[in-house]
């Protein structure tokens, strides 16, 4: 097993997609008051952090198998063509892609159910709830000696 670059995993994109989220949050919540924004620019300065790594990350790689091939000719017909910048930034952007689809498809379920049937769930099940409760302190008042 080989360790990946930084950031480029899930855990990666995950973090980018929290630190657009609080960007969206920060500004929908500056009509209502307090927002943190500090926080929010000490992340965002993170986030681009990240995104500059990884695309220095890219250019070293590419430039170290053009330097090496320069002077250890075998070593270009053996490495791997490195891919183009618009093919990086397509793979880096499908957990995006994927991720808002995912989404945005829970947010259609979501608007899709009838909230009225689920309102009327939850009430049955907190009065069988409440009913068990009751029944299980009759049974436990009827043991107990008096």
């Amino acid at each position: 097993m080989s360790a990946g670059l930084p950031a480029l995993g899930l855990g990666g994109v995950f973090y980018l997609l929290l630190i657009i989220w609080m960007i969206i949050r920060g500004c929908v919540e500056a009509r209502h008051g307090c927002v943190r924004w500090a926080f929010i620019g000490r992340m965002t300065l993170m986030g681009s952090i990240m995104v500059a790594a990884v695309l220095g990350e890219w250019l070293v790689i590419r430039k170290a198998i053009e330097l090496a091939g320069a002077y250890i000719p075998s070593v270009t017909s053996a490495a791997l063509p490195t891919p183009s910048f618009s093919l990086v930034l397509l793979f880096y952007s499908v957990p995006f892609f994927l991720l808002a689809l995912v989404l945005l498809s829970l947010g259609i379920l979501r608007l899709s159910t009838n909230h009225e049937r689920m309102n009327a769930n939850i009430a049955a099940l907190e009065f069988v709830a409440a009913d068990k409760l009751q029944a299980e302190v009759q049974v436990s008042t009827s043991r107990s000696p008096v």
